[in-house]
């Protein structure tokens, strides 16, 4: 099944990639019920089967859980999250604006740092968890 199909067997629609990684692919989806708009991250089955691809699938997606209740424009929480056989898919808000690491190096490409209620913001769901 591509992965069109399987997002439709989901309840969204397809709408483009926006990244690749070793383990793991991210594209844009469409809540076909909604219309919200989201980053649909899935760890690839047969790359995530065993060893440290595995452990670094399950650790992402426990983190990604962890930060669900967090709501920040540069952080894509996880808002669902579904398995096929193709894998497993984590839903996230779809962050038009880019991610955090982005949003970063745009600060310091400008020579400018995050305010300090950004960071505070950031970092503190990593002393609660």
């Amino acid at each position: 099944r591509s992965v069109q199909q399987v997002l439709q067997g989901f309840g969204y629609k397809w709408m483009g990639p926006i990244a690749a990684g070793a383990f793991a692919t991210i594209v844009r989806a469409q809540n076909t019920q909604t219309g919200t708009q989201v980053a649909v991250k899935t760890f690839d089955a047969l790359k995530c089967a065993t060893g440290k691809e595995a452990e670094e699938a399950e650790r992402e997606l426990h983190v990604l859980e962890l930060l669900a209740p967090g709501d920040h424009a540069h952080i894509a929480n996880l808002l669902e999250a579904h398995e096929s056989v193709a894998g497993k898919h984590a839903m996230l808000v779809y962050c038009g604006g880019g991610s955090l690491h982005s949003h970063l190096a745009k600060l310091q490409k400008k020579h400018r740092v995050m305010v300090e209620s950004d960071a505070a913001m950031v970092t503190c769901v990593f002393f609660f968890f």
